[in-house]
């Protein structure tokens, strides 16, 4: 796994969101749909470094999760937990998702 020059999200909050107060949940929102163009853009280069274009084609969302599901990796000192880096990559694929499913059925997004 290459990890190249990935900065690691910080949500600003901590803890579950469901464990979370209202204020503190919509901060990490607010802050997660701000950041969301630039976490796209320092996915882009990770997953590149390590032979994958990001791409919203059905081939490019199949390399993405056979990557991820070949790389991800559980914290040794923390069973049942991902390594904390595989946290952020999980909160930078997600908004690249949600994108790709917006510009294929933009209708989700009128709610």
């Amino acid at each position: 796994m290459n990890w190249g020059g990935y900065e690691i999200y910080n949500p600003g909050v901590f803890g579950p969101l469901p464990s979370l107060s209202r204020a503190d949940a919509r901060r990490a929102y607010d802050r997660r749909m701000e950041t969301k163009p630039e976490r796209i853009g320092i996915l882009r280069p990770l997953v590149a470094a390590n032979g994958i274009r990001l791409a919203a084609t059905d081939v490019g969302i199949q390399e993405l999760n056979d990557w991820f599901r070949a790389n991800i990796e559980s914290d040794p000192d923390h069973p049942g937990r991902l390594l904390p880096e595989w946290y952020s990559v999980v909160n930078d694929v997600a908004p690249f998702l949600g994108d790709v499913m917006l510009q294929r059925c933009p209708g989700l997004g009128q709610w």
